[in-house]
């Protein structure tokens, strides 16, 4: 659930709460560079969000002209870190900025995050944006979202051989060919890359069954990381929202209720 807002007060507020800056998109995974940078501020949880009666996956995201500005603080990033909900916090924590920071527990053990959970997350992004490539059947919005679909599928293949990287080579040998040729619709290499990510599917609830993959994290792990956060929350999260700021989740939620039931 993403939280548009506009109110300086909360932007330096949650500025200065920040842990750490992530930058992630396309010039990460060495695919180019994005129109607009985007970059994940992890910031330390408020008590009023710690505390509060609503238990919600949201994010704050600032809008600027110049970039693109996600704040999420570190339960929700965590959460869906193990969710598979943001595939985009799974390449954070590969990101090598983490070393050596408050956050360097993720970063040296982000194999740990390699679930099947998150395989699936990304061979589903793959799977439907190849049905909805379709309707985008010309020019640089074909080869924009080819390219997408198969950085989904080549990091899922990495997470299966246990080799994840975010410039993965052979994505990128891929990416130039299809920026080369400016491709336009295809259907015969959108069937080939169907058929590849069906395979992957099938490939990860293998490695489930056989248990060489957990499904969300191990035990051991599980309780390491609620160690780990338990620390970090008595020592960073003592701050406050107030009740403006408050009201940013309050209607976020009344709103994907009110969704929920049409």
């Amino acid at each position: 659930m993403n939280i548009y807002f506009k109110d300086e007060k909360l932007f330096k507020k949650l500025l200065s709460k920040t842990i750490l800056k992530v930058e992630v998109g396309s010039q990460v995974y060495g695919l180019g560079e994005d129109a607009i940078p985007s970059f994940v501020h992890i910031y330390a949880t408020s008590k009023s969000e710690l505390y509060s009666f609503l238990n919600s996956y949201y994010t704050f995201q600032y809008e600027s002209e110049k970039e693109n500005l996600i704040f999420m603080n570190i339960h929700t990033f965590i959460r869906n870190l193990v969710t598979g909900e943001y595939t985009i916090n799974f390449e954070a924590i590969h990101d090598k900025s983490l070393a050596g920071t408050e956050l360097d527990f993720l970063y040296q053990n982000r194999a740990q995050f390699a679930s099947y959970t998150v395989l699936k997350s990304y061979l589903n992004f793959a799977k439907v944006n190849s049905k909805k490539i379709q309707s985008e059947k010309e020019g640089d919005k074909w080869s924009f979202q080819l390219i997408e679909i198969l950085r989904n599928l080549r990091f899922a293949e990495s997470i299966i051989d246990n080799k994840f990287v975010l410039n993965n080579s052979s994505l990128i040998e891929e990416a130039n060919e299809i920026k080369a040729a400016k491709f336009r619709y295809n259907k015969a290499r959108l069937e080939d890359i169907k058929i590849e990510i069906d395979y992957r599917r099938i490939k990860a609830n293998d490695l489930l069954s056989s248990k060489s993959v957990t499904r969300f994290l191990s035990e051991d792990f599980q309780y390491k990381l609620d160690k780990w956060l338990l620390e970090l929350t008595e020592s960073k999260c003592n701050w406050e929202l107030d009740k403006s700021e408050m009201s940013y989740i309050y209607k976020a939620f009344e709103d994907n209720m009110a969704s929920s039931e049409q």
